[in-house]
């Protein structure tokens, strides 16, 4: 696996979550 893809994915699945989830539930 290349360590750009992975960083792709980590860096995916830690930022997202708080930055889209967060939004999510003070937009709703």
């Amino acid at each position: 696996m290349d360590s750009e893809l992975m960083h792709s994915i980590v860096g995916s699945y830690h930022k997202p979550p708080e930055r889209v989830f967060v939004p999510s539930f003070t937009q709703n």
